[in-house]
């Protein structure tokens, strides 16, 4: 039986929120300082000027045009109270496929925003072992290495090393962030 492209991409869509609310309760259910907050921010947000509802969501993450508001490529948010500003920015895909370059750029634009660094940890299933090694690294392996980004992955199959780490070391990267 063929499947439509539309029948297709509900299917993607659908793995990549499973995805996404995995990663939030495993980081959810582990972190226990108060000082952490750890926001799901709904990345499809946008608000025309006209608009606007009276109060933002997460007005911390709305980055501000004069098309409008919107939030970026924040699936999920590690806000520091203690600073009152969020500082990681964890972006979960399914799958690589180049998407990683759209967490960069919002990161970028988070940065500019804050004046500060907030960092990015890029969370993924790599099912098609995308980041190469650190020897042969692939671009996405590449970009995340010169942004300083973290990538963590679920797949034992992925080559570790440099800033591609297993995901059992990520919450100890949030609190090693955290308390920098």
């Amino acid at each position: 039986m063929k499947t439509s492209q539309s029948d297709h991409q509900a299917g993607v869509i659908k793995r990549g929120k499973k995805f996404q609310t995995y990663i939030y309760r495993l980081i959810a259910d582990e972190i226990k300082d108060p000082r952490i907050r750890v926001l799901q921010p709904n990345c499809a947000t946008t608000y025309p000027k006209n608009k606007k509802p009276k109060k933002a969501a997460f007005p911390c993450l709305q980055i501000h045009t004069a098309a409008g508001s919107i939030i970026g490529d924040t699936d999920i948010v590690i806000y520091d109270t203690k600073l009152k500003k969020p500082v990681i920015i964890i972006s979960c895909k399914h799958s690589v496929r180049e998407r990683i370059t759209e967490s960069l750029y919002y990161k970028k634009l988070y940065d500019e925003i804050y004046g500060s660094k907030i960092k990015l940890f890029f969370v993924t299933a790599d099912p098609d072992t995308e980041f190469g090694t650190e020897k042969k690294p692939t671009k996405p392996r590449i970009l995340a290495t010169r942004e300083d980004a973290f990538v963590f992955s679920t797949n034992q199959e992925t080559s570790f090393g440099g800033v591609v780490k297993p995901i059992d070391t990520l919450i100890n990267e949030i609190y090693r962030v955290v308390s920098l």
